[in-house]
């Protein structure tokens, strides 16, 4: 199982699309929203084949999210 903590709305749901296309299955799903804040966070925990999809693909993938979605 493999966690994932993202800022930003668009963030979550690169992640989740990008999850789904890989074959990933999510099993879990959580916001967080700092008290008197305009950001909030999100966690995907998913499972996914790393025959299919190489642990080092899925981190530079993410990597490339955090960057271009992260202020």
């Amino acid at each position: 199982m493999s966690s994932i903590l993202r800022c930003c709305w668009n963030s979550s749901k690169a992640i989740r699309l990008c999850i789904a296309a890989k074959g990933g299955n999510i099993h879990g799903y959580d916001v967080f929203v700092p008290e008197n804040n305009t950001l909030f966070y999100s966690r995907s925990e998913f499972m996914f084949d790393p025959v299919k999809w190489p642990r080092n693909q899925v981190m530079k993938i993410f990597v490339a999210l955090r960057k271009h979605t992260v202020p």
